[in-house]
């Protein structure tokens, strides 16, 4: 009877857990702007204010925790695109397709100055997290450095060949990231003006189809950079499209891929990542209803949606994560604009002051199937290490895996490794090809170089996990020794080395 109560009371408390969580937004107000629609949308640092921007140039400048307007300033002639407070509240930045950046002093409710020489439609805004460098990037495919708040020009850089959507510094300033409407995320040195990566973003999660990127968000912490993607393909027959919307996340570390989550029900023009990387905030409206989703990052699933009374044209998560804001259009009622402000709770916090610190999603975990070694007493014994093959994965990976598995396997006092010239010269004798060898040709070779067993194995990539094979075999019984197997989540390339060192004692005994 004690045991039933302790374990009910385990699963309530565990219960309470999960609940505390999950997403919860506390409806706060919803308000009135005019018969224009809102197109942008941004919360200032602590809460304090709520930036709006009109599709016909107005901003509004609300308190962010009542609703209340605090000041409208005719910006614009045309859509304001893209807004972005300073780190202290000082200072509101605005974009427009009029091809003008403004920035606005709060306190006056008037231009500071605008940033002359952008020659197109402003689409992405963004200031380093020391308010010293504002970048601007759009359709000209140019993105203008200045020196803020003094609006001259600190250089140019250009690498993108259609629209640029997406700006970001990283924590230290002294890399930028900038995502474009051609599929390209580059990451730029901003001491010498040129690109440190060049990544092309892709995925396929249907047969045949192509993508194109819509969005593009990053966490505070700038640890983890979210693409949102539209893929199409060719339906059945032939005549028809179908579609899936996807988000691809990546590392900015090493800009490796770490997860793509799909599903969502419309393309995403916009999108938010809370604290820690907790949940992505997506547009995951129907024709049937306007809704709000939190994508829990690591299952991949909604955990929480929340209904909308309108079409929803813009929204933003305040730096603290405490309030949710959303902009939606009521057609039925001629146009009429709205922005609904939530008290956001469960979304995560904290975790960007501590430089050791890794959202889940990025974390990287190496296991091996059995720790036992295949060789682990008795005589040294004759190992032939083959060629491996490559799976979803750059032959010259799988080399460099070789390689390094080689070098760890000859520190083994339990094993002889016979020379990779030797083995070489054996293939090119009996015409095999190195990068296409069978088991039965990997004994043939191994009887010729009188080795007692050869090494034969794989390195696969299965979603954002790499996988490392190595299969034991014996040369005179042709029987396999043993199967061992190293796996590392949220991989890149640099984990190689600390795989093979994870691996390698599982072949042969270290001692």
């Amino acid at each position: 009877m004690f045991k039933f109560k302790l374990l009910a009371l385990a699963a309530v408390i565990l219960m309470a857990v999960d609940l505390s969580a999950q997403p919860n937004l506390t409806f706060k107000y919803n308000q009135h702007i005019i018969s224009e629609g809102i197109s942008a949308l941004e919360f200032g640092p602590g809460g304090r204010y709520l930036a709006l921007g009109l599709q016909r140039g107005t901003v509004y400048l609300l308190d962010a925790q009542t609703g209340t307007t605090l000041s409208v300033m005719p910006a614009h002639r045309r859509e304001v695109s893209a807004l972005i407070f300073d780190r202290e509240g000082k200072y509101l930045i605005s974009g427009s397709f009029d091809k003008k950046v403004k920035c606005w002093n709060l306190a006056e409710g008037k231009i500071e100055r605008e940033f002359k020489g952008y020659g197109g439609r402003v689409l992405a805004l963004a200031l380093s997290l020391d308010n010293q460098t504002l970048a601007v990037g759009g359709e000209n495919k140019e993105i203008i450095l200045y020196h803020f708040p003094a609006g001259t020009e600190r250089g140019r850089i250009k690498g993108h060949k259609k629209d640029v959507i997406f700006l970001a510094f990283n924590r230290t300033g002294d890399q930028l990231l900038s995502v474009g409407k051609d599929n390209k995320m580059i990451f730029w040195d901003l001491d010498r003006l040129i690109p440190d990566r060049n990544i092309e973003v892709a995925v396929q999660t249907m047969k045949n189809s192509g993508c194109s990127v819509t969005a593009a968000a990053c966490g505070e912490d700038r640890q983890v950079i979210a693409v949102a993607v539209q893929e199409r393909a060719l339906a059945k027959g032939g005549r028809d499209m179908k579609f899936e919307r996807s988000v691809i996340f990546y590392d900015w570390e090493n800009g490796s891929q770490l997860k793509v989550i799909s599903g969502n029900e419309k393309d995403m023009d916009f999108m938010e990542l809370t604290a820690q990387t907790v949940y992505l905030l997506t547009d995951n409206s129907t024709l049937r209803e306007n809704r709000l989703a939190f994508w829990d990052t690591e299952s991949g699933i909604v955990d929480k949606s929340f209904t909308v009374g309108g079409e929803i044209t813009a929204l933003d998560i305040s730096p603290d994560g405490r309030w949710v804001g959303a902009a939606h259009t009521i057609s039925s009622t001629g146009q009429e604009s709205f922005v609904t402000v939530w008290r956001a709770g469960g979304l995560g916090e904290g975790g960007i002051e501590d430089e050791l610190w890794k959202p889940d999603i990025v974390k990287k975990t190496i296991t091996v199937s059995n720790e036992e070694p295949l060789i682990r007493g008795g005589k040294r014994r004759t190992i032939a290490v083959l060629h491996f093959d490559a799976v979803d994965v750059d032959s010259s990976l799988t080399r460099s895996a070789v390689d390094l598995l080689e070098s760890r396997l000859a520190e083994s006092p339990r094993v002889r490794l016979l020379e990779r010239k030797h083995i070489d010269k054996i293939i090119q004798e009996l015409n095999f090809q190195k990068s296409d060898l069978t088991e039965s040709q990997g004994i043939e070779i191994g009887k010729l170089a009188n080795a007692e067993f050869i090494l034969i194995g794989s390195v696969n990539k299965v979603g954002t996990s790499l996988h490392i094979i190595a299969k034991l075999v014996s040369v005179s019984s042709s029987e396999t020794a043993g199967i061992r197997e190293v796996e590392c989540t949220a991989a890149s390339p640099s984990e190689i080395s600390n795989m093979i060192k994870a691996l390698a004692p599982t072949i042969a005994a270290m001692k």
